[in-house]
């Protein structure tokens, strides 16, 4: 059995995520006792072949099943976090707060995202970022702050990437932006975009 698994892996390893899934479904099937040794790879399979739910339910299945090892618990975890953001309505706010000699910054991004439905998602964000300079500096504009908010409209596509535009607004005016990429599951995730006004 770890044998067919390895070559499983190997296939998916090769950018062959079809395949590596139907053979993992396949042997999955035919050893149906105690915790199957592919169930990690088969979550990485249906990720690629764009089966998000499908591929959370193998992480949970490594997490609710007895018998699994340490590693495997661990790396299920992350991934069914990572994935979680990807298939259900997600909030998020995050704020970062730098003081130094020179001032004092606040960087706070607020996003929502709504769950897929037929591989398109819409997002909405608000952006803030607060500078606070010493008042003996160089500068006469010791505190200033910028907002931008907006609307990303994302289309997913087979093997995990994706296309997405933006609009929205600051004060100066419009905010416009496109970008490329591909999420990052067991891999890495890359981007490639620009932003205009």
């Amino acid at each position: 059995l770890e044998v067919k698994v390895f070559a499983a892996e190997v296939a998916l390893a090769y950018n062959h995520a079809v395949q590596a899934r139907d053979d993992l479904l396949a042997l999955k099937r035919a050893n149906p006792g105690g915790p199957f040794p592919g169930q990690e790879a088969l979550g990485a399979a249906h990720f690629r072949t764009g089966e998000w739910d499908r591929s959370f339910s193998d992480y949970q299945e490594i997490l609710n099943q007895p018998g699994y090892e340490p590693d495997d618990l661990s790396e299920a975890k992350k991934q069914s976090r990572e994935l979680r953001q990807l298939i259900r309505p997600t909030a998020t706010l995050d704020m970062e707060y730098t003081s130094e000699d020179d001032g004092d910054t606040l960087q706070t991004q607020a996003t929502f995202s709504t769950a897929w439905m037929n591989d398109w998602r819409l997002s909405v964000f608000a952006n803030e970022d607060w500078v606070s300079l010493p008042k003996d500096g160089y500068f006469e504009d010791t505190d200033t702050s910028r907002l931008d908010a907006g609307l990303v409209l994302q289309r997913r596509f087979t093997g995990g990437y994706f296309a997405e535009a933006t609009i929205g607004g600051d004060e100066s005016g419009v905010i416009y932006g496109a970008r490329v990429g591909k999420f990052a599951n067991q891999e890495i995730g890359w981007s490639l975009g620009f932003m205009g006004n």
